[in-house]
């Protein structure tokens, strides 16, 4: 540095660097300093002095509309730097070593995020109440795995990063990030749903047709009334009703009105 000002990289003082280059002798003296600094005490007043930036720092969605708050795991706002934010929704994922019960080659947890919604259940929880749960809210074809976190943590080191407890259950986006972190499996639907930004209304994806259903899908393709009358919840004849006479055309359908 002291060459780039003064143009020799012998000895100079902070008074030459001032009349050789205006407004540079601040600079090298704060150089002055923090080398002082380093050789005096081994660094550690000189590195406090030292704004270093933080552009590894992962960004957060605690205030997220995607994300699920969770009130025994608060938001406390930015850590000192150097330190790692608490693991609370809104919060990237640790990573570690990990197996996939679907693909040996996969062996970090975040590469196992990748693929669509993940969920992980502690050892007390119920996996299949929880794959019960987001099947009455989620689109079939969805890509979403439930699997339990002693089958994916094998070193132990997500739940010790976690400090997961045993019944907690924990959604993840695909993008690594911690979406919600529950104690019932009930809960999940709506941490889901709120994650994948559907409506607070959204039907599931499997229901059973009424016979209210069946009558209108007569209506508006009378030529398929025989085919139609047949379907109903219980497998039984759907109740006789007046049809209307069939139109032609594409199939004697018509469009919603």
């Amino acid at each position: 540095v002291v060459a780039v000002f003064v143009g020799d990289q012998h000895g100079v003082d902070v008074g030459d660097v001032e009349q050789t280059r205006p407004g540079t002798a601040g600079m090298l003296g704060g150089i002055q300093r923090l080398v002082g600094g380093f050789h005096q005490v081994g660094g550690a007043a000189a590195r406090a002095a030292v704004d270093s930036g933080r552009l590894a720092e992962p960004f957060w969605y605690v205030d997220s509309s995607l994300t699920t708050t969770c009130t025994d795991r608060p938001w406390h706002g930015r850590p000192e730097r150097g330190r790692a934010p608490s693991c609370v929704p809104g919060v990237i994922l640790p990573d570690g070593p990990a197996r996939d019960p679907d693909d040996p080659a996969v062996t970090r947890l975040r590469q196992m995020c990748r693929a669509g919604l993940l969920v992980l259940v502690g050892p007390s929880a119920d996996v299949t109440a929880c794959r019960e749960a987001l099947s009455h809210v989620l689109v079939p074809g969805t890509p979403v795995r439930v699997l339990a976190m002693d089958e994916v943590d094998v070193a132990n080191v997500l739940r010790t990063a976690l400090s997961a407890r045993d019944d907690e259950i924990w959604l993840v986006r695909p993008d690594a990030h911690l979406a919600a972190c529950l104690r019932r499996p009930a809960d999940l639907a709506d941490a889901a749903r709120r994650a994948l930004a559907l409506a607070r209304t959204h039907r599931p994806a499997y229901r059973l047709a009424t016979s209210g259903d069946l009558n209108l899908a007569i209506d508006r393709c009378p030529d398929m009334a025989p085919v139609i009358e047949g379907l109903t919840p219980s497998g039984r004849g759907a109740p006789p009703r007046a049809r209307p006479a069939a139109r032609t055309g594409r199939g004697g359908c018509r469009g919603p009105r």
